[in-house]
């Protein structure tokens, strides 16, 4: 079982970041800052592990930067099952306030992810953008009202740049 995290880690060593790609980052880079950001996500809530759904995707697009984009579901939901075929409204109030406690922590993580970014894209130029895009999954059955559906951040590569989040 270490093995894997073993060869991981000597993939992902600092030598795959200086690579002299000409500002643009490898795929090797662009996978590791997947699985930080991932990481990122997952360990802000232990006790709810199916919070990120499938992996991160981060791409390079030449003359804009970096775009990195993950699926969310901030609280994992009652279902409908031959035992439970009705939601109960209880359930459901459950459900969003738990939702609600959370948007706040998430929508830090986005800012961080996108600031935190500019250290691991070190190739791509000062005046690149960083965005980090996360969708939030809703379920049919969920008052959308005072939800967002994305929050995006986006900065530049530059140390000093302003970090803004955009909510959709």
């Amino acid at each position: 079982m270490r093995t894997p995290l073993l060869l991981a880690f000597l993939l992902f060593t600092p030598a795959a970041f200086t690579v002299d790609n000409g500002g643009k980052p490898t795929r090797a880079v662009l996978r590791e800052a997947e699985l930080r950001f991932d990481n990122l996500i997952q360990k802000q809530w232990p006790e709810d592990p199916n919070i990120l759904l499938g992996t991160s995707r981060a791409i390079y697009i030449e003359g804009y930067g970096v775009v990195m984009t993950a699926e969310v579901n901030l609280v994992t939901g009652p279902t409908v099952s031959p035992f439970n075929p009705n939601i109960s409204k209880e359930s459901i109030a459950r459900h969003r306030d738990t939702k609600l406690q959370r948007l706040p922590k998430l929508k830090e993580l986005v800012k961080t992810g996108a600031a935190t970014a500019r250290t691991w894209f070190p190739e791509v130029a000062d005046n690149d953008n960083l965005v980090v895009g996360v969708t939030l999954l809703k379920y049919s059955w969920e008052d959308p009202a005072g939800l967002p559906s994305q929050l995006i951040a986006t900065t530049q590569r530059k140390k000093d740049a302003a970090v803004k989040l955009q909510e959709n």
